[in-house]
């Protein structure tokens, strides 16, 4: 569940946060954490990221956000991956809390 902006801020040139639900078994969250992913490829970007874990009330943002702008999408993945109904907040905070949320960006 890729979300947030992409690449560099248009305002600033910064880059920004690159958010992405972990698809594998939630029990993979320290695993993850232990392990930071080594090169990050993104809409023709590719870098050495920081990495961090999201927090559960950052990671239901997220995903609520996702849920606003593409209804459609979500309901379509959670569909094939049979994560069930997460049209309302409920079943949405259990999903965030069952699978890690992980955040990229370049290194400095």
């Amino acid at each position: 569940m890729p979300t947030g902006v992409q690449g560099r801020t248009p305002t600033t040139g910064q880059w920004a946060w690159w958010t992405q639900c972990a698809l594998t078994d939630p029990r993979s969250m320290p695993v993850i954490a232990a392990h930071p992913a080594v090169q990050v490829q993104i809409a023709g970007d590719s870098y050495r990221p920081q990495q961090r874990l999201l927090t559960t009330d950052e990671a239901f943002a997220v995903a609520a956000e996702f849920r606003r702008r593409h209804p459609w999408r979500l309901a379509l993945v959670a569909r094939i991956l049979g994560w069930g109904d997460l049209h309302s907040d409920i079943p949405l905070r259990d999903f965030v809390r069952t699978h890690p949320f992980v955040a990229f960006r370049p290194t400095s």
